[in-house]
């Protein structure tokens, strides 16, 4: 018996093999889920940060690819690159939310969204 897998690549399963479903998205195996550290409009948390992401927004995400082991002329080239790197950040230290919300941060609150980003790695200190 066989099927198609999500890339159109024949799977074909025999009797008595074992298949392994992975059920959870990988990323920080072991840590609970959890909050980002400040909230997406704490930007007077770290009034440094702010200033940064009020004036040099694109620097500041520059910065954040960097810290995040990313090239830092990703925001150049890649189209949503805020939301790539919120999902990627997300992912790693287990916060919680979605990328539905991490596109609608982008579209709607942008600076504020790559500013709570800096504030997390600060602290996560990247």
């Amino acid at each position: 018996m066989s099927s198609y897998a999500m890339h159109g690549s024949p799977v074909v399963y025999q009797p008595g093999q074992v298949s392994t479903l992975v059920i959870q998205q990988p990323g920080a195996a072991g840590k609970p889920l959890r909050d980002w550290n400040s909230g997406l409009c704490n930007c007077f948390s770290d009034c440094g940060i702010c200033l940064c992401g009020t004036f040099c927004g694109f620097c500041l995400l520059m910065r954040n690819a960097k810290k995040m082991n990313e090239n830092c002329c990703i925001p150049c080239y890649v189209p949503y690159a805020l939301t790539a790197m919120r999902v990627k950040l997300r992912t790693e230290e287990n916060i919680i939310g979605s990328i539905d919300c991490d596109c609608c941060t982008e579209c709607c609150c942008g600076p504020c969204g790559n500013c709570q980003m800096a504030r997390e790695l600060k602290y996560l200190r990247r």
